[in-house]
């Protein structure tokens, strides 16, 4: 069975369409208020779509808002994510995504190795 893309205004802009093409074409008056009914409704799905998608922008604008920055250059902050990191691997019993948790530790590590040393860097300009 074809996925039916829901959110998709585009799609059901099209589905109204060709209803409304085969509503023109159609000589019987019962088939054609039948087919222009369901134009309407294709088109209010359209909408209803629309809504969904336009809620969904704002509320991941509102989250991007609300998520405070990265501090890049804070060798504290890649330090604490290293420590969670290697809490997190101490939790886990699968040998190869302990050693991935292991090694995102020591990526952190070495990026607050960095932060530190442009923090060095920048204190002697």
């Amino acid at each position: 069975m074809a996925k039916i893309p829901i959110n998709d205004p585009k799609y059901w802009r099209e589905r109204a369409d060709e209803a409304r093409t085969v509503a023109d074409q159609t000589n019987d008056p019962k088939s054609k208020r039948k087919m222009l009914r369901i134009v309407k409704d294709y088109e209010e799905l359209a909408r209803r779509a629309e809504r969904r998608l336009k809620q969904r922008r704002q509320q991941q604008q509102q989250q991007q808002q609300q998520q405070p920055k990265i501090p890049m250059n804070d060798p504290k902050h890649w330090r604490e994510l290293a420590e969670q990191a290697r809490v997190h691997a101490g939790q886990m019993t699968d040998p190869r995504s302990r050693q991935k948790m292991f090694r995102i530790a020591a990526d952190c590590e070495e990026l607050a190795r960095g932060a530190e040393k442009r923090l060095l860097d920048r204190k002697k300009d």
